[in-house]
């Protein structure tokens, strides 16, 4: 969302078709700019304050004007409903019946009616961005294979049980080879792999720990401790010089000790 705060008040204004010509009984605004600005910081504020605890996001950043103008609705038909409540007065005289500042159950109504709508989209729109921050996108087992072999050849792979090479070819050395001495012993990885490329872009300053930038790689291969290989832009295996902090069977850890070590490069996990 691009808008700035007047330019939101504004939208809000219209929404609710607050102007002193629309008002025909009173003939005035209902609600001041100041009264409304004030009620979008407080629907802003219920934003950031609601569990799950992503990203604090301010009214240039928030991810839907709609939702943002549903807080600020409910918030405004609160504030009014009070203000009419707190002025109602009923009286008669000589069997006329006079109600003034009598809509605040309506006031009400409509706070709630808005405060639905604003939860049920607010709590799934906050839910959808903690779990894509959180895990990325978890792509099947026949897209990793998919990637992997577009990546490092079809002769780099064979099916786990039969061992036929579902690229063609011959049984070349993988990526990751064993050696004997001076002699190289073919090793063909399997098909369980998955395998991202990373820029410097997607590192991350730690969290937890000062001077740390790590990457993190989401996988879905299952296993309890897969292998891994990292290579840097030139193709060349830098594995054993990195920190490789954790891996598990859903993602793989590494980090750097410097901004200045972070690189362009992929990583891979798979199992033999």
């Amino acid at each position: 969302m691009a808008l700035a705060l007047p330019e939101f008040v504004q939208l809000v204004r219209k929404f609710c078709r607050d102007f002193p010509k629309a008002n025909e009984l009173r003939g005035v605004a209902e609600s001041t700019d100041t009264e409304i600005a004030m009620c979008v910081m407080l629907a802003l504020d219920d934003y950031n304050m609601t569990p799950p605890p992503i990203r604090q996001v301010s009214l240039e950043t928030h991810p839907s004007t709609h939702l943002l103008l549903l807080g600020t609705l409910t918030q405004l038909f609160l504030s009014a409903g009070i203000l009419q409540m707190r002025n109602q007065l009923s009286y008669s005289d000589g069997g006329v019946a006079v109600n003034v500042w009598d809509k605040g159950p309506m006031y009400v109504g409509n706070a709630t009616m808005f405060a639905n709508l604003y939860e049920q989209k607010k709590i799934a729109l906050k839910r959808s961005i903690n779990i894509s921050n959180g895990f990325g996108i978890v792509q099947s087992a026949e897209f990793n294979l998919y990637n992997f072999t577009a990546f490092f050849g079809g002769d780099y792979v064979t099916t786990s049980s039969s061992g036929t090479l579902l690229g063609g070819g011959l049984a070349i050395p993988g990526p990751y080879p064993n050696y004997q001495g001076n002699v190289l012993i073919p090793v063909v990885v399997k098909a369980s792999s998955a395998v991202t490329q990373f820029t410097v872009a997607d590192w991350k300053a730690s969290s937890t720990t000062p001077d740390i930038w790590e990457f993190i790689f989401v996988h879905n291969l299952g296993v309890a401790v897969p292998e891994v290989l990292i290579l840097d832009s030139n193709n060349n295996d830098v594995t054993s010089s990195l920190n490789t902090q954790y891996v598990s069977n859903n993602h793989v850890i590494i980090r750097v000790t410097s901004i200045a070590n972070i690189f362009n490069g992929s990583i891979q996990a798979f199992v033999r």
